[in-house]
């Protein structure tokens, strides 16, 4: 919308196609230690993979790719120990 109303032309540039298709791919993963943002403070602070198993194995809540609500650590903490619940493990971040 601001490219269309700056007059400029409207588009996106086609790496965005792949990299969305690798945070897809990372999404899906099981591996709750995926690299997800290609940025290390992102990936270090959103833990996308562990929201959305989340979302798959509880049928409700967690709908966002990107768990923004992470960036509170507390939150973040809370989200892991569920996963850690749900799903038997024991993993740290």
């Amino acid at each position: 919308m601001v490219q269309y109303l700056l007059g400029l032309d409207v588009g996106i540039h086609w790496f965005v196609g792949v990299l969305l298709t690798f945070h897809d791919g990372a999404l899906h993963s099981i591996n709750p230690y995926s690299i997800m943002y290609f940025n290390p403070i992102l990936d270090n602070r959103l833990k996308g993979n562990v929201t959305h198993q989340l979302h798959h194995a509880l049928n409700k809540g967690y709908y966002l790719f990107v768990p923004y609500e992470h960036f509170d650590a507390d939150a973040r903490s809370k989200d892991v120990q569920k996963y850690n619940k749900v799903f038997k493990t024991t993993f740290t971040f």
